[in-house]
């Protein structure tokens, strides 16, 4: 087997659990409006209005190009989106999870030849996302939830990357505009920036570092960061949306986004208070915010799941500890420090079950 036919391979599998993944989606698909935000999302993906602050138009104008298809309610269609974005997101982690035990395992070569474990693992992480009860949940009717999966997979991946291989900037422009565009679609995903900073810098150091040709390193790629910060902004277009529905009729519910102040108000979520989770005054307990998620991982993916888990991360850090961190702090800020730092009453079942 080649390199080229090895990776090859990676792909295969991650296309086969996320088509799996895709159907297992279809056949539990909600029929039509669901729960939650589910109502207001189809609607105004349908009608291309305006969602709740902060606006949601990424998902918005992909929610309406699923209305074109010729089956189901348009409800259903809107449904369809997120199972086909978590389908995605599921192909993504299963190449992601390839392609670093790959390297960890062949020092580095993003091209080596895989084994079978590199199969075994990426199917079965990537599988055991696709079915823990939250993601599959959320894979079922019109939530953001699907696309921030499949944006903030995305993201980890090219850093992941552009960390290991720094002198191919494409994909450090790439991931710029994927963070670009998940700021357009649920902002909660500025929690990960702690481990995108350990990636960057990783990278960088990379990039800088001696040669055995060259004794002397290069300087900093401040023209190529510049262009990732400049593409970062790019990634943000899709907030244009909001001025330009509301100029062609769609109602100003949550303000006026053709006004300056008004367009600010929703994209920075002042009406929640910006950096609230929720509107209420009264809080939470932390303890038991951090009970529940950890009650929840054991739930969704098993005690035997949450081990090998473990073991891979361990494995990993021998290996790679830079990009150890990286996913560490990833999950680490994205999931108990949020907790914490949201922390909103639990007696709303709703909240209780976005969170």
């Amino acid at each position: 087997m080649t390199r080229r036919t090895g990776a090859a391979a990676i792909w295969l599998v991650g296309g086969v659990v996320g088509l799996a993944a895709f159907l297992l989606y279809l056949r539990t698909l909600a029929p039509t409006v669901a729960t939650g935000d589910s109502g207001e999302l189809s609607t105004v993906a349908t009608t291309l209005g305006l969602a709740h602050p902060p606006g949601y138009p990424t998902f918005t104008l992909l929610g309406h190009l699923f209305t074109w298809l010729p089956f189901g309610d348009p409800a259903y269609r809107v449904n369809l989106l997120s199972a086909v974005l978590n389908a995605a997101a599921i192909l993504v982690a299963c190449v992601a999870i390839g392609r670093w035990i790959n390297a960890a395992r062949d020092g580095d070569e993003s091209d080596a030849v895989p084994g079978a474990v590199t199969w075994i693992a990426a199917a079965v992480g990537g599988f055991s996302l696709a079915i823990s009860t939250a993601f599959w949940r959320y894979s079922l009717v019109a939530e953001v939830f699907a696309l921030n999966n499949l944006l903030a997979l995305l993201l980890l991946a090219l850093m992941l990357e552009w960390s290991r291989h720094p002198d191919r900037m494409r994909l450090l422009w790439v991931a710029s505009i994927t963070a670009g565009l998940s700021l357009t679609n649920q902002q909660t995903i500025v929690f990960v920036a702690p481990g995108l900073l350990v990636l960057l810098a990783i990278g960088l150091g990379r990039y800088m570092a001696p040669t055995p040709v060259q004794s002397r390193g290069r300087a900093v790629p401040w023209r190529a960061v510049g262009i990732a910060l400049l593409l970062g902004v790019v990634g943000l277009v899709p907030y244009l949306y909001l001025p330009i529905a509301a100029a062609a009729g769609a109602p100003t519910i949550w303000g006026d986004p053709t006004t300056i102040g008004g367009f600010v108000a929703i994209v920075s979520r002042a009406a929640y208070g910006t950096l609230s989770f929720t509107v209420r005054d009264t809080s939470g307990s932390g303890l038991e915010h951090l009970a529940l998620f950890a009650t929840y991982l054991v739930t969704a993916f098993s005690p035997v799941g949450i081990a090998l888990a473990v073991i891979g991360g361990a494995w990993l850090a021998v290996r790679h500890a830079g990009e150890a961190l990286a996913i560490g702090l990833w999950l680490l800020v994205s999931g108990p420090v949020f907790l914490l730092v949201a922390n909103p009453p639990l007696t709303d079942p709703v909240t209780r079950g976005v969170l």
